[in-house]
């Protein structure tokens, strides 16, 4: 298979430039309130939750002196709680007798199983493209609880439970067990690295919004499992996963985690793990420029089937070859450029660029691989658009596409 070397020093030189290029950073709205005391609280629009539930996220209360940043906090937090149609969220202050301010916050309950039909729509059909479905259920019983169902056939099937807790004070629980069998290989194709799993996964997180662009937490993972490396006889591997992740969209985006893994089996070794993402979104005129650079690191004495998994349309994404490069560390680089047209309309083109490391014998051969492609996305009355995306590999890989929607777009 013929390939295209590229230079490490290059691509780490031209990401740099990227990232770092000198702009102004656009600061968030605010409400300009002039720091008047808050002297009433009105909830409006809300037909399912209660009250209460709300005002234990509002960053202010009663007395208290009225700040702008309080305006993107409060609808951060509302967002998070997922209970509500992110089209309706407003706050709005208004300047009362005696100097004081009535800040009004209209919060419309969402449809118990779906945001928008059109949302539903193409979420669940991608979905069973895909050979599984997801269904949550919003806030069924009006205390800022979202419970989700989910499950995979095929190859691969699995069973899952989620729930999504708010708190009080930007403080959100989340927590999900799953049982799946999976089976995964990896490039290359002619002897690949391979494994199986049957068993559970359980996870809890707990996070919180101090900030309307800043999120961190902690969470744990546990994982009692068969696995089988490589066509090995089925060991037993019980990984409790832990550790803090912290994010933040300023000028400079990020995610930063950091992990330790230790395997209550005894069977397998204990490692520390650690992936970071930055973004960096670059206006041009009335079009934009994003640059992403993602990069992980974990030990080498991890096993096979805990190693990172970069490829595809993935969280380390490399359109235009399938999610099947694993390794101990790698380094991906994603550029896109977004024209805009009248009518909340995009034009796009992406180029990824990556490598995974791994000292597994039958792996050892990764080389920095490229991908490319063209994509398409139309506002819709959700407020976010549905995109299409065409990529392929410039280094082999093959043909690959996608459909989806996303509020982060």
């Amino acid at each position: 298979m013929k390939r295209i070397l590229l230079s490490p020093f290059l691509f780490v030189v031209v990401t740099v430039i990227s990232l770092f290029s000198i702009s102004i950073p656009t600061n968030a709205t605010g409400v300009a309130a002039g720091g008047a005391r808050i002297g009433e609280i009105i909830i409006l629009g809300n037909s399912r939750t209660s009250e209460e539930v709300i005002q234990k996220q509002l960053p202010f209360s009663v007395g208290d002196y009225w700040r702008d940043e309080y305006l993107d906090l409060t609808l951060t937090r509302l967002k998070a709680m997922n209970c509500f149609d992110p089209i309706s969220l407003r706050v709005i202050t208004e300047p009362l007798p005696g100097g004081i301010l009535r800040v009004v916050v209209r919060a419309s309950d969402t449809h118990i199983l779906y945001l928008d039909p059109l949302e539903f729509f193409i979420l669940n059909t991608q979905n069973l493209l895909s050979n599984y479905y997801i269904q949550t259920f919003y806030n069924p019983f009006g205390t800022g609880l979202n419970l989700t169902v989910g499950g995979g056939w095929g190859a691969n099937p699995r069973i899952s439970l989620g729930f999504n807790q708010a708190l009080a004070n930007g403080w959100f629980l989340k927590g999900n067990v799953q049982w799946s069998e999976l089976s995964r290989q990896f490039y290359p194709f002619n002897d690949p690295p391979k494994f199986c799993i049957t068993g559970f996964n359980t996870s809890v997180s707990l996070l919180r919004y101090a900030h309307a662009d800043c999120e961190y937490g902690l969470i744990l993972n546990y994982g009692p499992v068969q696995v089988a490396l490589d066509g090995a006889e089925h060991q037993s591997q019980a990984y409790i996963n832990f550790g803090p992740d912290f994010m933040w969209c300023r000028w400079l985006e990020g995610q930063l985690s950091l992990r330790y893994a230790l395997d209550l089996a005894g069977n397998f070794p204990a490692y520390p793990a650690v992936s970071a993402v930055f973004l960096r979104r670059q206006p041009l005129g009335k079009n934009e420029l994003l640059t992403t650079l993602y990069a992980g690191q974990m030990a080498k004495a991890a096993p096979l089937n805990r190693r990172f998994v970069t490829g595809g349309f993935g969280a380390v994404p490399l359109r235009g070859f399938s999610a099947a490069f694993t390794g101990h560390t790698y380094l991906n680089a994603s550029f896109e450029y977004r024209h805009t047209f009248a009518g909340n309309r995009w034009l796009l083109a992406f180029v990824d660029c990556g490598r995974a490391w791994s000292d597994h014998e039958k792996a050892t051969g990764y080389d920095w691989e490229a991908g490319a492609g063209v994509g398409l996305a139309l506002g819709t009355p959700l407020g976010y658009p549905v995109r299409f995306d065409l990529a392929h590999g410039l280094t082999g890989g093959g043909l690959t596409w996608r459909i989806w929607m996303d509020m982060d777009f």
